[in-house]
């Protein structure tokens, strides 16, 4: 049961590389101020490319439903109910949210 959350949080870790990297090209190539990621809110007269809306969002993701299996998985090693199953649907969820980001 390790692997998995071990797989889970690279995703996350990736996942926000990714964001980082697409607000500093923002920022660089002078698309939206570094003053929009202070308080992340539109203001008016900037327009924030769809990049960086998808990428935050998709990081954003990453603290909601999977938290839940952080906390199942943790549960499911404390109680020493690994079994087949629990692995197996473990790894269909990470490979789920490996699509969906």
């Amino acid at each position: 049961m390790l692997y998995p959350l071990f797989a889970m949080v690279i995703l996350t870790f990736a996942v926000a590389i990714v964001a980082v990297r697409a607000r500093f090209h923002s920022v660089r190539a002078k698309e939206v101020p570094i003053s929009y990621f202070r308080d992340m809110q539109e203001k008016s007269g900037i327009t924030v490319p769809e990049r960086i809306q998808i990428t935050t969002r998709c990081f954003n993701n990453q603290f909601e439903v999977p938290v839940m299996f952080y906390a199942a998985g943790v549960s499911a090693m404390a109680l020493g109910v690994e079994t087949t199953l629990t692995i197996v649907t473990a790894w269909l969820f990470v490979i789920s949210r490996c699509v969906h980001a």
